[in-house]
């Protein structure tokens, strides 16, 4: 018997494999490098496969628009960081208007909402177009609505140093907030 157990303990160590739960959806992220952000796109892709990893869903990263070519339907969710919408080409962005239509999931991250208005549909699909990008700004916000979500876990009124983008349509949490530049 104990000729035996040696074998099989390695056998079984040989052919065990780490379980690994199914992936529960898919999500598309077409993350296409550019001049200004260039180098927060390494970040974003480790930062979405530990996401994936973590929250066990399939992630396919695309570099450019071509992912957009191909059949949508199996992913939950496409994900633009930056500025994927701006290089999509017309048979693209029809393919990603008809997956929206059907239902599809998307979500535009900083410059990925910014439209500077040469795509009306997708100007009308994340509600606003992109302004100005102005320097930094000292800003002080107040809270305006301790039961809105958002606003729940921060402090009532505190220093924020960081640029404010501007958009064609503001959208504001109900934040105040006053900055000595506008």
């Amino acid at each position: 018997m104990k000729s035996l157990l040696f074998p099989l303990l390695a056998a079984s160590a040989f052919l065990a494999r780490p379980a690994r739960a199914q992936t529960q959806f898919e999500v598309l992220v077409v993350a296409v490098p550019e001049k200004w952000h260039r180098d927060c796109i390494p970040v974003a892709k480790e930062s979405f496969q530990k996401l994936a990893l973590h929250h066990q869903f399939g992630l396919t990263w695309a570099s450019d628009t071509a992912a957009l070519d191909g059949d949508l339907k199996k992913y939950a969710a496409i994900v633009f960081p930056e500025h994927a919408q701006r290089g999509a080409k017309r048979g693209q962005r029809k393919n990603f208007q008809d997956y929206i239509h059907a239902g599809g999931g998307f979500a535009g991250v900083h410059m990925g909402i910014a439209t500077k208005r040469e795509w009306p549909w997708y100007e009308q699909l994340v509600g606003r177009s992109f302004r100005i990008h102005p320097c930094v700004q000292t800003a002080v916000l107040n809270i305006t609505d301790r039961n809105f979500p958002a606003t729940m876990p921060l402090p009532d009124r505190w220093i924020w140093n960081r640029r404010v983008v501007r958009n064609s349509t503001p959208r504001w949490l109900p934040i105040s907030m006053w900055s000595d530049r506008g």
